[in-house]
């Protein structure tokens, strides 16, 4: 079975992404208040299985969100929610390492999860690996809500015995280039602790 993505995009409407502006929808975005993902997630094993909870943070180590990861029957689902980054679109990878302690570059999260696959990028010939994820939008006021949902990992792909981490980088993914589309600086982290 190939890799398949599945992302679900806030209340930002498909064509406001495209042309990368501003629109009504915008405004639909969930505020300050939003409510958080479930605090009590951080790891535990719930009727619908497990999930595992990593904090987010920025260059500067302040908190920049949360994610969640839930296993599902045949893949995980990513909740991301993101605070406090700089507006436009940028390049999300699942590295092998649960460390974002080197706070500014992130270079101890490792390199690109490789999972079920083989090389970066959705459109590579030789196909994709676990740490492709889809590109995320930031809005003007800093912030990004999507749900992503792979078949090219399991939750133990994240929760292994040196855990994995979700980085977010400075610019978009190409989804072609070698080995990480050309996304640029590792700008937040948020580290997935083993379990």
């Amino acid at each position: 079975m190939k890799p398949s993505f599945l992302a679900i995009v806030g209340a930002v409407s498909i064509a406001t992404l495209i042309a990368g502006g501003t629109s009504q929808a915008d405004t639909n975005m969930p505020d300050q208040n939003a409510p958080r993902l479930d605090a009590a997630a951080e790891q535990s094993n719930t009727s619908s299985g497990l999930r595992s909870k990593a904090q987010l943070v920025d260059g500067k180590g302040n908190p920049a969100g949360e994610i969640i990861a839930s296993q599902g029957t045949n893949g995980v689902l990513l909740q991301i929610r993101a605070e406090e980054l700089p507006a436009g679109w940028h390049g999300v990878h699942l590295h092998q390492i649960g460390n974002c302690s080197d706070v500014g570059v992130f270079k101890a999260s490792g390199g690109h999860i490789e999972g079920k696959g083989g090389m970066h990028g959705f459109v590579n010939r030789e196909g994709t690996h676990g740490g492709d994820l889809p590109n995320i939008y930031v809005s003007s006021d800093k912030r990004a809500y999507v749900d992503f949902f792979t078949t090219a990992i399991d939750l133990q792909d994240l929760t292994d015995s040196d855990g994995a981490a979700l980085i977010i980088h400075a610019d978009p993914d190409d989804y072609k280039s070698q080995p990480i589309g050309g996304a640029g600086a590792r700008i937040a982290c948020a580290a997935f602790p083993a379990m």
